[in-house]
């Protein structure tokens, strides 16, 4: 029977595991196996907050020494960001995920009711009122890293990497998971990703790999790479062409032939990279926190005109690149009147 671990336990066994990194005394020790004997959800439990670091174990086992500490901390803070998230509520079904927001137009009514649509993924929060001192409104980016060269890698949740560069080439093992590349151009050295067995070739261009148990998925959004089954990690004879909207999904076994180079359409493109879009995380945030981040990373200006409306307050998960989406959303539930203003900023204000 599968256990799954509620929140408390994976909490005590994370600050296990941090006990662990540091070193357990001979009674602490024989504390944590009591626990772990204790119930086989507290095993279950240890085994889920455990399964990071093991990968890390294989990869320092294939010379990535170098990279331990670096992960290790990346980890750390994708839990931590993990703990958050799940105290807030949880993830909402795909199909229909909920933004909640609130309204307390005037402080000495009862609570509004709370009310629900179905907007962009999001993730349900508490309805309680959360005080000022408490609201916070998070941007959520994919973990970025600048190789030596000046490569940005993108990394998708537990993406997992090892970079070797040499005065020749450029190579990017990636050990699990998803990363997006925007080469730097040197034309004296190629830059290679190996994903299992199969190796993509780049010069300068940029271009998404997922790794999966069964074969490499290669999605370019820039230039054209070359993609193969190969031994080697930087010789790949007779590569497989995909330029810029192409998608190949290759598997590791030669017996499965060459496979067919698919033409993706703009939007079937933003689908499979919305990993990339940011998100606002939002627990109890004003209508100003909201609009001031947006409009840091949207060319839509939003303004609000009104100062009652500032007394709006959100909590959920939603795309940052949406400012339309979300003045859409305040105008159809919340009674927001939308004009624009000489300079095409959006101006928020009651009806």
């Amino acid at each position: 029977m599968d256990l799954a671990p509620d929140q408390a336990l994976l909490d005590t066994a994370a600050e296990w595991l941090a006990r662990h990194d540091v070193g357990l005394s001979a009674a602490e020790e024989a504390e944590f196996q009591a626990w772990l004997a204790d119930d086989p959800a507290q095993a279950q439990a240890w085994a889920e907050v455990c399964e990071p670091w093991e990968k890390l174990d294989d990869a320092r086992a294939d010379g990535m020494a170098d990279w331990m500490l670096i992960e290790l901390g990346r980890r750390e803070r994708q839990r931590d960001r993990r703990r958050q998230v799940v105290l807030w509520g949880g993830l909402a079904a795909a199909a229909a995920l909920t933004l909640t927001a609130w309204v307390s137009l005037r402080p000495a009514a009862p609570e509004a009711p709370v009310i629900e649509r179905e907007a962009e993924p999001v993730m349900v929060a508490s309805t309680a009122a959360v005080p000022a001192p408490t609201a916070k409104a998070v941007i959520l980016r994919p973990e970025q890293r600048v190789l030596e060269d000046g490569t940005v890698v993108e990394l998708d949740g537990d993406a997992l990497l090892s970079v070797s560069f040499t005065a020749k080439q450029r190579v990017v093992r990636l050990i699990s998971g998803t990363a997006h590349f925007e080469v730097f151009h040197d034309a004296n050295r190629p830059f290679f990703v190996r994903a299992g067995a199969v190796t993509v070739r780049a010069v300068g261009t940029a271009f998404a790999v997922e790794r999966t148990d069964e074969a490499a998925d290669v999605l370019v959004t820039e230039g054209r790479v070359g993609v193969a089954r190969s031994e080697s990690e930087t010789e790949i004879p007779d590569p497989l062409l995909v330029g810029a909207g192409g998608r190949v999904l290759m598997s590791y076994d030669p017996a499965d032939g060459i496979p067919p180079v698919e033409i993706l359409s703009p939007a079937e493109m933003a689908s499979r990279l919305q990993w990339r879009v940011p998100r606002l995380q939002l627990r109890g945030a004003s209508l100003v926190q909201v609009v001031e981040m947006l409009n840091g990373l949207n060319r839509v200006r939003l303004r609000i005109a009104d100062p009652a409306l500032e007394q709006l307050r959100f909590s959920g998960l939603f795309r940052a690149d949406n400012a339309a989406g979300f003045v859409s959303m305040l105008q159809g539930n919340y009674g927001v009147k939308v004009s624009y203003d000489e300079n095409e900023t959006i101006v928020l204000s009651r009806r």
